[in-house]
């Protein structure tokens, strides 16, 4: 017994101060390197292609040959995981691992501030990960953020004397966290150094109590890498926290070093500000000229999760399916879950979180437990709650119902783990702390009966009925575990420590399984684009996701930005699509107005001079989408206008003729015919249009697509009023016989034959497309998408006069030649920081048409270079190298000597450092 006793104390107390750093971290480092080896571990199905993680897979919507994963839904909840962090990401490390500093994005927008968006964390190590292609970057980028935050977790846990056991299961509890399951974007980047920069505060504050002088670096370094990590709003709650915390420890020190712990942890906190001016600074310089959406003001302060999701963050976070898994069927408010939301607990850390505060019953739980509640009332928009947390400055600036998870589950995994440790060591309170954790459980029951109705609802619903039943058994067995190993109290915690690593790892892992099983990116869109489109942009109609553009170095208009120069934000949202629908910091063609039946024709019919001068050359659409068409059903239906039912058989090998006598456009060009089934699960066949207007005749092919003959010309065949239109369909191979869909009563004169019996006009509906000017042609198409080309597109670069010729080298400088002195634009966003130059001599950069750039040229043949830095960049970049340089060289000082003294400094330390 007295061994068994000598050993558990050694697992509690860290080395002493008089021994090496070396001997300190061989102590720890068999727990470091398991928890360490977590993340990696997971990630074996995808390094062994069982599954892909790749997120241009799923987001880029330039993925084909995808195979679903084994469960529904999708992986991640924030499609930013995509848009911002791989591929922004992407575009830092290639633009650091080349030399230059990633201050501009030219591939996204007008062109649009890269670094001082912040959130994609430009300057933060981990993203060099991304220079790595398809997922493998993404994975190890996501794998490194959740190791580092588990081991840090567990420092943080030793530093408070926890044992190596307790804290061996807090460290796995944070890395397998819920906002590390539902995320893999920014905010799961900035939540890696929250327990870092709490375990900063607590060397600061130990050493204090220790008289040793210097021990802010360790805090300067976790502030530098949690501003550098880039999500403004997860550092703000993660600040908040780390400011309980602080107060909270400074509580138990003596009065007379409160003010000299203060000192360190202020020096630190500078410090890190300091080293994170290069990407903090110019984000703050470029704040007064850019759009923040719904940031602006207070409205979020008064934002919240739906009350009935408690049972969904709080309880058991499947009870509803996997991440939108069946979001056509399930009720509103999990819609508004899964949207809104920013990670999950379960019932098992809440129970043992309670045991810990009542065994562990001080000021640093109570006060915890006091966060906890202000910010999960917050969340849940609980009234006194969101009233006190409104009193923060700026929180109502804060979306804290999705960026405070990560803080308040560290919060609650220190008390959960200071309860481990208690049942380990035999503290007191121990029966009062099942107690209360017994009630608790009967409460979250009671909620989950009050929901019955709801919960009921799921249960008949077919695609729901396993999860919510699962889910529901699986929280009670549980909670029933949670209790009876509090109960038993056998091998020191070894029975609910083990629960609580199981549970959370089956909750991280069930996303895992909605990743697709393989998939690959249509390269093939993207090397026509690369090869032809030159000194131009597309446009991306719901093809081309916005911000893959910058993956893949092709300019686009399309962007998914916040902060957004509010330049850009007028200029798009006047010019090219008033009033859309998701606000100006998504313009990615598919927030379109409803009011028309096609948006697309409507909108480039409207604005295509505007599309046009913003350098847009080539449009993407989806395969068998022509924007620049209106389709007209023929026979024009008397009441309805979409076919209702299903008429006319077809077998392979028939032939149907229609002729249609005139066209109420006096000019239009005829660019394709579609003929739409009833869909059979099991039917593949091909169709063979041929359309003629008068003797003008041309043919196009269709497969059958989900239940839709749609063949499109490869040229538009041009149509006048006087001539009328005759259409021949082919199909020649049919797996099985079709039928098709005819319309409602339609006038007399739209004749049709098939297979030489004559029909009624009603008994079938030909959509014929409509182009009724000669917009765009179309120059490429695959299975994936389609791109139509602008004939009258202007340049990135021109320069205005008769005679005068420009030519672009890249997207930032050109050489032209003009007999005369002329004006120079450049089609990219005018913002501060821009400079352009005519050899070495600076030019004058003046704004044109309210967004671009434009500049008055000499008579010659010249070269002007245009550059963007942030104005006060070089100054930023210095005070970055000073306070790095000052931090590292004050950190091995210290060591040195440390070091040197260390023989005539006996004692013990509580701290690693």
């Amino acid at each position: 017994m007295a061994a068994h006793t000598k050993a558990r104390d050694r697992s509690r107390a860290f080395p002493s101060d008089t021994v090496s750093f070396s001997t300190r971290l061989r102590a720890e480092y068999r727990v470091i390197l398991v928890i360490g080896a977590i993340p990696f571990v997971l990630l074996i199905p995808a390094l062994l292609h069982l599954i892909t993680e790749n997120p241009a897979i799923v987001r880029s919507m330039l993925a084909k040959n995808v195979i679903p994963g084994p469960s529904p839904g999708t992986a991640h909840i924030d499609p930013n995981i995509g848009f911002t962090t791989q591929a922004l990401g992407h575009l830092d490390a290639t633009d650091i691992l080349r030399g230059v500093l990633p201050w501009w994005n030219p591939y996204s927008g007008a062109g649009l501030p890269l670094a001082a968006e912040l959130q994609n964390a430009s300057f933060l190590p981990f993203t060099l990960l991304l220079a790595l292609h398809g997922g493998l970057g993404i994975e190890l980028e996501h794998a490194l953020a959740q190791a580092t935050a588990g081991i840090g977790t567990y420092l943080l846990l030793r530093s408070l004397g926890l044992s190596r056991s307790a804290s061996f299961v807090g460290g796995i509890l944070f890395t397998l966290n819920g906002t590390f399951a539902w995320f893999g974007d920014d905010p799961s980047l900035t939540l890696t150094f929250i327990p870092w920069v709490l375990l900063s505060v607590e060397v600061a504050i130990q050493q204090t109590r220790q008289h040793q002088r210097r021990s802010w670096q360790l805090l300067a370094l976790a502030t530098a890498l949690i501003l550098l990590a880039g999500f403004p709003e997860t550092v703000y709650v993660a600040m908040l926290l780390a400011g309980v915390y602080t107060l909270l420890r400074l509580s138990y020190l003596a009065p007379r070093d409160r003010l000299g712990a203060l000192g360190k942890i202020a020096l630190g906190l500078s410090a890190g500000a300091m080293a994170s001016a290069i990407a903090l600074g110019p984000f703050l310089e470029a704040l007064p000229r850019e759009y923040l959406g719904v940031n602006a003001g207070g409205a979020l302060s008064k934002a919240h999760l739906p009350l009935q999701g408690v049972s969904q963050g709080l309880l058991t976070p499947y009870i509803a399916g996997p991440i939108f898994g069946f979001r056509a069927i399930l009720p509103s408010w999990t819609i508004s879950m899964w949207s809104n939301v920013g990670g999950f607990v379960s019932i098992a850390l809440i129970l043992v979180a309670l045991y810990g505060l009542v065994t562990r019953f001080d000021r640093l739980s109570i006060g915890l437990a006091l966060l906890v509640a202000v910010l999960v009332g917050r969340t849940y928009g609980v009234a006194p709650f969101s009233t006190l947390s409104n009193l923060v400055p700026e929180s109502g600036r804060v979306a804290v119902f999705r960026y405070a998870n990560p803080s308040w589950e560290l919060a609650l995994i220190i008390l959960a783990t200071r309860g481990l440790d208690a049942l380990i060591t035999n503290r007191t309170r121990h029966r009062l702390g099942i107690l209360v954790a017994a009630v608790a459980a009967v409460l979250a029951a009671w909620l989950l009966y009050a929901q019955r109705t709801t919960l009921q609802a799921l249960l008949d619903t077919p695609q729901t009925h396993a999860w919510t039943l699962w889910s529901l058994i699986g929280a009670g067995v549980v909670t029933i575990a949670i209790l009876g190993a509090l109960a038993i109290r056998q091998r020191h915690g070894a029975i609910l420590g083990s629960i609580l690593v199981v549970n959370a790892l089956v909750l991280y892992c069930i996303p895992i399984a909605a990743n697709p099983r393989a998939g690959t990116v249509d390269h093939g869109l993207l090397a026509f684009v690369h090869k032809h489109l030159g000194d131009y942009r597309v446009y991306s109609l719901a093809v081309f996701q916005p911000n893959y553009s910058a993956y893949y170095h092709i300019a686009s208009v399309d962007y998914n930005y916040l902060p957004i120069p509010s330049d850009t934000a007028a200029w798009i949202n006047k010019n090219l699509e008033p009033g859309f629908r998701q606000g100006a910091e998504i313009f990615n063609g598919a927030n379109l107005p409803t009011a028309t039946a096609q948006p697309w024709v409507a909108t480039l019919d409207l604005a295509l001079k505007s599309y046009e001068a913003m350098g847009v050359r080539e449009v993407i659409v989806p395969n068998g989408t022509n924007p620049f068409q209106e389709n007209v059903d023929f026979p024009p239906a008397a009441g309805q206008s979409t076919p209702t039912q299903p008429s006319l058989r077809i077998n392979a090998h028939t032939t149907l003729r229609a002729t249609i006598p005139m066209l109420k456009e006096s000019t239009a060009a005829l660019t394709s015919v579609t003929v739409i089934t009833v869909p059979h699960s099991r039917a593949r066949g091909t169709m063979v249009a041929r359309i003629c207007s008068g003797h003008d005749c041309a043919s196009a092919t269709a497969t059958l697509k989900a239940g839709v003959f749609d063949a499109v010309l490869g040229s538009p065949l041009a149509h006048r009023m006087a001539q009328p239109v005759t259409v021949r369909l082919d199909w020649p191979s049919l797996s099985h016989p079709i039928a098709v869909l005819a319309g409602a009563q339609a006038p007399e004169g739209y004749p049709m034959v098939l297979d030489g019996r004559s029909v009624a006009s009603t008994d079938v509906v030909l959509g014929v497309g409509l182009s009724t000017t000669n917009q765009a042609q179309l120059v490429y198409h695959d299975n994936t998408a389609a791109i139509y080309q602008l004939h009258r597109a202007d340049p990135i670069f021109s320069v205005a006069g008769a005679g005068c010729t420009v030519v672009a080298y890249g997207l930032s400088w050109a050489r032209y030649s003009c007999a005369h002195t002329s004006t120079l634009t450049y089609r990219e966003t005018s913002f501060p920081g821009w400079s352009a130059r005519l050899g070495t001599e600076p030019l004058t950069i003046t704004t044109a048409d309210g967004l671009f750039q434009q500049v008055s040229v000499p008579a010659g043949t010249h070269t002007v270079h245009f550059q963007y830095q942030p104005p006060h960049a070089a100054t930023f970049e210095t005070i970055s190298v000073v306070a790095l340089l000052a931090i590292v060289v004050s950190w091995f000082g210290v060591n040195i000597r440390r070091t040197r003294a260390r023989a005539n400094l006996p004692g013990q330390s509580n701290i690693l450092w």
